[in-house]
């Protein structure tokens, strides 16, 4: 067993209880696949440092900025179905979360915000 996933699997639960108001079961598939994601993303960004020299002068050289393209897209994604989730049960009187507080703000600032949209 390595302790290192199962204290990457806890601090990113939470994380996720602070930022999104939920934690996951270690088993859930979504909680999962964004681990996976965030680990891929570290991944792409350290093969990029490594190959950049290489990948200037080669033209078929792997083509890492697109994985990472990828993977912010789903992470993206992941985060935009929470912050659509919270707006659909949203109370100004009671955040819950980061989200929350964050949504609080933006009714509160002229115009409504635009940057949670």
């Amino acid at each position: 067993c390595d302790i290192f996933d199962d204290l990457t699997t806890a601090a990113g639960n939470i994380i996720c209880a602070l930022v999104f108001g939920q934690r996951f079961d270690y088993g859930d598939t979504r909680f999962l696949d964004l681990q996976r994601t965030m680990k891929n993303i570290g991944a792409a960004i350290g093969a990029v440092k490594r190959q950049f020299a290489l990948t200037t002068f080669i033209p078929f050289a792997p083509n890492p900025e697109k994985k990472i393209r990828f993977l912010s897209e789903k992470l993206h994604h992941f985060i935009q179905e929470q912050i659509d989730h919270h707006r659909l049960n949203f109370d100004p009187e009671d955040p819950r979360d980061f989200i929350d507080y964050c949504l609080l703000q933006l009714g509160k600032q002229e115009g409504g915000g635009t940057w949670l949209k």
